[in-house]
């Protein structure tokens, strides 16, 4: 909220450069946790396709 409010208010006051900057920050931020997200999740996906050999031990009748 507070990054939309300092865009709006550097804007009026002519300071596009600073208001820019903010807004190409902000959204290089929310790219690059997207980014990590989708890599954490394909790294959680990998480890649970981990298989191993179970042996099974019944009791004959």
């Amino acid at each position: 909220m507070s990054k939309k409010f300092s865009i709006i208010v550097q804007s009026i006051y002519d300071y596009y450069y600073y208001a820019s900057l903010i807004l190409l920050i902000t959204v290089f931020s929310v790219i690059l946790t997207l980014y990590q997200t989708r890599l954490n999740m394909r790294q959680l996906q990998e480890l649970t396709r981990f298989e191993c050999p179970v042996a099974i031990y019944r009791r004959s009748e």
